[in-house]
């Protein structure tokens, strides 16, 4: 059984009413890694607050963000849970404007496990994360490889309020995401914000 984005995100909240004082809490600094490719992290971690970006090694040749994950977001690394093997990518503290600190609940497998004997939606909470984070990797990159649909991802994404526009996250992982320039993506935040103003006139 796969749940929604919004079941998952009401078993979450739900969670963390109830246990949050007994999870451990941690901070982290602007651009501070929480997880390294190739690494192995046996653990679980729920944003508590801030913005968190996903993506591929920072190199001089490679820069690419897959997602960004925000509050109650659960961060889950399947090789922990399922096998030995490393993680693909990293996962790290960005900057934005909506919020003073970036920090996630840090849960441990022999503690999720033992939560989860007591609510079982848990245990198959990994796999639905897993799968909602894989369609929406591949939905992006089919979209932004195909005819060049850049803005018209970008104009769905605006009309519809989406969190990654509206979180405060920097140009620079902005650009990344959609595999645009830092001038392109001003100009279809400008074009967006003219649309907008055209409809509001019209009204």
């Amino acid at each position: 059984m796969i749940l929604s984005t919004a079941e998952i995100k009401e078993i979450i909240v739900d969670f963390l009413s109830k246990h949050s004082n007994e999870l451990e809490c941690k901070v982290y600094e602007y651009e501070e890694k929480i997880r390294r490719e190739g690494e192995q992290f046996p653990k679980i971690h729920i944003v508590k607050e801030g913005v968190f970006r996903v993506g591929k090694l920072d190199t001089p040749v490679l820069n690419v963000s897959f997602d960004f994950y925000f509050e109650s977001h659960i961060v889950v690394p399947m090789t922990s849970i399922y096998n030995d093997y490393a993680t693909f990518f990293e996962v790290k503290s960005i900057e934005n404007t909506l919020s003073n600190s970036n920090s996630v609940y840090e849960i441990s497998i022999e503690q999720w496990k033992s939560f989860a004997e007591k609510y079982p939606d848990l245990k198959i909470l990994p796999l639905s994360v897993l799968h909602h984070n894989l369609n929406d990797f591949v939905n992006l990159f089919t979209t932004l490889r195909k005819n060049r649909k850049t803005e018209e991802l970008f104009f769905k994404m605006y009309d519809e309020e989406h969190p990654i526009l509206n979180s405060g996250i920097s140009e620079k992982y902005l650009a990344e995401y959609f595999g645009v320039s830092i001038n392109f993506l001003r100009r279809m935040f400008a074009n967006a914000r003219l649309n907008e103003k055209t409809e509001k006139l019209k009204r």
